[in-house]
């Protein structure tokens, strides 16, 4: 699932709203144990237990069921798999109950083979989460792996260990080994049982890629809540808690950092004309149904809609079970399509943070006659897999317009040059491309995404550098929350479209040289 997606699908709580979320670095150690260990079993263990009774003479079922607590018909029910694997022989008695059992050659060495094996030494790896203070038993999917270097390759929000240190000899001392250990591990290694284990070696510090979504409440702006997700869409309520218990919040200034955010992009957009007259518009529109829940129910339809292609995909069943998924996937969609009816009946509405990004990629693949980007700062790592879905519009005819820049900033500025290299592209194709009108601007805060006559946007949202600017001047990650707003009415579309065209009339022909 895409950051999008698990936000989409978790986009509220109980009386929050979803308000910003971060591709995060979960911290965590790599901790190396010389453990002793006994094998794993050829047997389950309560067969094992009844073969030993019955070697010391405990040999009826009703007292097999009183030595090993257990019930008779259990018993009854195991001693039937021994007998059947000629581990077990019975003598007939009065009845079922009182029949008396001996072990047969075979059930013997059984027994013998279980006594002689001896424990084993093993090294043992477990990642121990640096927030939950706790083993993680999940197997960490490698892709989900990231070393201290990958995290700042890869631009992830690190967060920091809670509390900000490794764990001591006696935080160690309460893990229970035998439930700490992972399936996985436990199956590969063959273990049956840690008898002990003593830390060896060093900690090596490493991170799980995860998702963190921020909410604030829907009636008090400073109520706010965390909550962690994997990056396949699974909740982490360990980390959650973790957190919540280690002061995160405050640790992150999440809170502060929010309302500074959002008093000054206030105060920014409310003074610039276009997002006004959006906002103006959107409150005097027809009011939709439950938007919000219906981004949710569609996030949740398109997850289980894949789970069950993956199904038909991965089945060994007959024809019928694969036909009665097809069925299922078609009724999955209607109520998918259904849902997404509700949400573009909006005929102006707020966006909820994680609708930008989908937005802007469908704007891109979908546009049929015109498309319209807005965004003073542009950033080439975002924009480097994108220009082709570009470049695809302009040789369908489409006309394209890219307003950037903005006056507070000089051209020096290292925020102004992340976007040389797409700047460089996009006059290249300018020249090459009639239908191509790029110019700077720097006279508005409102960024502006417009497709067709399908939607406008007009907010805070940097469309060509979303993800790449979200650092302070000291590079320090910050938390931020977006204020946009879609209007899908074909004559505000158009009145937008002429507001913001007539600043490109005096511009066409190519990118402007830098003042």
């Amino acid at each position: 699932m895409t950051p999008e997606e698990v936000a989409a699908r978790y986009n509220k709580l109980p009386g929050f709203r979803l308000v910003d979320y971060h591709s995060v670095a979960l911290p965590l150690w790599l901790i190396t144990f010389d453990a002793l260990v006994i094998a794993e079993k050829k047997h389950p263990v309560v067969d094992e237990f009844i073969l030993r009774a019955i070697e010391r003479q405990v040999n009826t079922v009703s007292d097999l069921a009183g030595f090993l607590g257990l019930s008779e018909k259990l018993v009854l029910r195991r001693l039937g798999t021994l007998i059947g694997s000629d581990l077990v022989s019975s003598q007939p008695g009065p009845d079922r109950a009182s029949a008396v059992l001996r072990l047969t050659p075979k059930g013997l060495e059984i027994v013998r083979d279980a006594a002689r094996t001896p424990p084993r030494r093993e090294k043992l790896t477990l990642a121990y989460d640096a927030i939950a203070r706790q083993p993680i038993t999940g197997r960490i999917a490698r892709e989900a792996m990231r070393t201290p270097q990958q995290i700042k390759q890869y631009g992830l929000f690190e967060l920091p260990a809670l509390p900000g240190r490794a764990p001591d000899d006696m935080e160690l001392s309460r893990i229970n080994y035998n439930t700490a250990l992972p399936k996985d591990a436990r199956k590969d290694l063959k273990i049956h049982q840690v008898l002990s284990a003593q830390k060896v070696g060093n900690m090596a510090r490493r991170y799980r890629e995860g998702l963190m979504l921020i909410y604030c409440g829907a009636s008090d702006a400073e109520q706010v809540a965390v909550r962690f997700f994997s990056i396949d869409g699974r909740p982490m309520p360990e980390v959650d808690r973790g957190f919540h218990l280690n002061r995160g919040m405050q640790r992150l200034s999440i809170l502060e950092q929010l309302k500074q955010h959002r008093t000054a992009l206030e105060r920014e957009l409310m003074g610039d004309g276009d997002y006004r007259a959006v906002v103006e518009f959107a409150n005097q529109s027809a009011p939709a149904g439950d938007v919000s829940a219906s981004i949710a129910q569609t996030a949740k339809l398109s997850a289980a809609i894949e789970e069950k292609q993956k199904q038909i995909a991965d089945t060994k069943s007959p024809a019928a079970e694969s036909q009665g998924l097809k069925a299922e996937i078609e009724r999955l969609r209607a109520e998918k399509a259904a849902a997404q009816s509700v949400v573009e009946q909006a005929q102006g509405r707020f966006l909820e943070p994680q609708e930008h990004v989908p937005l802007f990629d469908r704007a891109l693949r979908d546009a049929k006659r015109r498309l319209l980007i807005i965004s003073p700062w542009i950033n080439d790592r975002i924009m480097e897999p994108k220009l082709r879905y570009l470049e695809e519009l302009l040789r369908r005819g489409v006309e394209v317009f890219i307003g950037f820049g903005i006056t507070e900033r000089g051209p020096d500025d290292r925020k102004a040059r992340q976007g040389d290299q797409t700047l460089g592209w996009l006059q290249r194709k300018a020249e090459q491309y009639r239908n191509l009108h790029v110019v700077r601007l720097g006279d508005t805060h409102a960024k502006v995404l417009l497709m067709d006559d399908r939607f406008v946007v007009v907010g805070s949202f940097n469309w060509m550098s979303f993800g790449g600017f979200d650092r302070n001047e000291n590079g320090v990650r910050v938390v931020r929350e977006e204020l946009s707003t879609v209007v899908t009415v074909p004559a505000m579309i158009e009145q937008m479209f002429q507001r913001f065209r007539s600043r490109f009339d005096r511009y066409i022909g190519g990118v402007q040289p830098k003042p």
